[in-house]
């Protein structure tokens, strides 16, 4: 071991092209410690050892087919709509969601008020594949959707804001508890797409009513 170093210390001061060769050699190994660091989401732990990530990405809902769809009539000016729903999440949260969301229509003030549950399969900023059940409360400007701008939805498009809450997981997602919002936009001929901002919580913060 005192051979090596001996021999490393007459190179380097012999030869500036071995000093470089170290120096460069050194800085990329640095480099790529910290560029490991910063791959996925963000990923940190409470006092308590709870674990908790930031988790950002899109969301696709797709249209689905006529048959899961159910209008209801309801109070005047108001129309009632069941519908089936899946959707496609992409980054950090990554898996499909399946889910019966129910819509109330204001078609008066053309605002649509809804709300769903979906059970998830995926992971979540890395983790084992896992099952959870996401609870969704959601709000939507349908102005588009009327006259004068447009007959009806399509051909305009709907938009608006989804907040999330997700209280319990399995499998790979046991324990796991938070939420956030996304935003959203489309319409039942294109489907809809949203952006979504999750913080996310593993552990005994989210454990807090076990017996």
């Amino acid at each position: 071991m005192s051979s090596n170093k001996n021999l490393l210390d007459r190179l380097l001061k012999e030869s500036p092209y071995a000093r470089i060769a170290f120096v460069v050699g050194i800085a990329s190994i640095l480099l790529v410690a910290g560029l490991s660091t910063m791959v996925g989401p963000s990923i940190a732990s409470d006092d308590d050892g709870s674990k908790k990530c930031h988790a950002t990405g899109n969301v696709a809902t797709p249209v689905l087919l006529p048959d899961s769809v159910r209008t209801h009539a309801s109070a005047p000016g108001f129309e009632f709509v069941e519908r089936l729903t899946t959707s496609v999440y992409t980054g950090d949260v990554e898996g499909r969601a399946y889910g019966a969301l129910n819509l109330l229509r204001d078609l008066d003030a053309h605002v649509t008020d809804a709300s769903a549950v979906s059970i998830f399969r995926g992971t979540v900023c890395g983790s084992e594949p896992g099952v959870m059940t996401i609870i969704s409360t959601i709000i939507a400007d349908t102005t588009d959707c009327f006259p004068p701008k447009n007959p009806a939805c399509p051909p305009g498009i709907a938009r608006g804001e989804t907040h999330v809450v997700v209280v319990q997981g399995i499998q790979g997602l046991d324990g796991i508890c938070g939420g956030g919002t996304s935003m959203f936009s489309g319409n039942s001929a294109i489907g809809f797409t949203s952006t979504y901002d999750f913080t996310f919580r593993f552990g005994k913060s989210c454990r807090s009513n076990d017996g």
